[in-house]
């Protein structure tokens, strides 16, 4: 084994409805991680795990082996956790057993509860090393296929996420299409006048109206058990808030930097400005191949979550909620799942 990819630590490993992640942890502390988009829910059905789904977890398991130098999974301690498309998938238990088979790694499917308990056990330690006091905190986790909010020592699973709600808006609307070609439509028109402006500014706000009373109807019941929450902070994890909280502090994909994000916080106006900024510009550079459009999947989701929460009228203009009373702080916590693992290995 080259020394430079030796494992010290506790290896935990989050294969997501989106996103396989995973973390080496010592003493508390992450050593070095890994990400890659998988994609597991996508295109999941009635048979299962689509065959496209399976051939990028393959490639991302064996990019993850490579680059923390994990082998067979001989002599590393460690922890794999599948979550909400594999606990819907009838192939599931299959494939797991396929992926033990040709590298060596163990996943168990978790419930929901679990996978909240464990989100929250890695945000509660990133907080301790950021002197955060989130004891009377609610936990909001945004995944590919569900959703976990936790707060009063009561934790729910959700069946909605980033992956369910875009297909639900390919289904419904084409997806982010008509907003992305009339907004490149307007940009390249050199012959512009303010009456074609306006036009295109009112059919703007249609196609968001539309999309932000679909999420609305999809976060209801999540939204009606997050407005028993009466604290001042919410907590963020995962993909979404993080990517919007990177776009606010100036950085991209590439240059993504955990230690800066952990800790931020976020308005519905930053979630705002990320959605029109994802819209107009290349979204790949800003959040990375292939997520763009589940990005902004999340931000409609997160902020109909959040106005219908706190008892705001559904499908209004995302500006309007500056009218609206004041929110709990939202503070966003990269570590989450995948550190939960690896900390329940302890």
């Amino acid at each position: 084994m080259n020394l430079k990819n030796k494992i010290n630590g506790v290896v935990g490993i989050d294969l997501g409805s989106n996103t396989l992640r995973a973390c080496e942890m010592l003493d508390g502390e992450v050593m070095r991680s890994f990400e890659e988009v998988v994609g597991s829910a996508r295109g999941l059905s009635e048979e299962g795990i689509h065959e496209d789904a399976k051939a990028r977890i393959r490639e991302a398991l064996k990019n993850l082996v490579a680059e923390f130098g994990l082998g067979k999974f001989k002599n590393v301690r460690y922890r794999a956790v599948a979550t909400a498309a594999f606990r819907h998938a009838k192939n599931a238990e299959a494939f797991l057993d396929e992926l033990k088979s040709k590298f060596g790694v163990k996943f168990e499917i978790i419930s929901g509860d679990e996978e909240a308990q464990l989100t929250l056990k890695g945000v509660e330690n990133r907080a301790t090393l950021l002197e955060l006091d989130i004891s009377h905190a609610a936990l909001v986790d945004l995944g590919g296929a569900s959703t976990e909010i936790s707060y009063g020592g009561v934790s729910r699973s959700f069946g909605f996420g980033i992956i369910s709600f875009f297909e639900t808006l390919v289904e419904c609307f084409g997806g982010f299409y008509e907003l992305k070609h009339l907004m490149k439509a307007v940009e390249q028109n050199e012959n512009l006048t303010p009456e074609i402006e306006v036009l295109a500014a009112r059919k703007t706000e249609r196609i968001l109206k539309r999309f932000g009373k679909k999420a609305s109807e999809v976060v209801k019941e999540a939204a009606e058990f997050l407005s028993e929450f009466n604290g001042d902070v919410v907590v963020l994890t995962s993909g979404v808030p993080t990517s919007v909280a990177a776009l606010k502090l100036g950085m991209s994909y590439k240059i993504y930097d955990a230690d800066e994000v952990n800790g931020s916080e976020l308005t519905l106006d930053d979630f705002e400005a990320a959605l029109m900024m994802l819209l107009a510009f290349d979204a790949d550079f800003l959040v990375g191949y292939g997520r763009g459009d589940l990005v902004m999947s999340g931000i409609f989701l997160l902020c109909e979550l959040f106005k219908k929460g706190l008892g705001l009228k559904s499908g209004t203009n995302l500006k309007n909620t500056k009218k609206a009373k004041k929110l709990p702080r939202l503070v966003v916590i990269d570590d989450g799942l995948r550190e939960g693992v690896a900390l329940s290995i302890v």
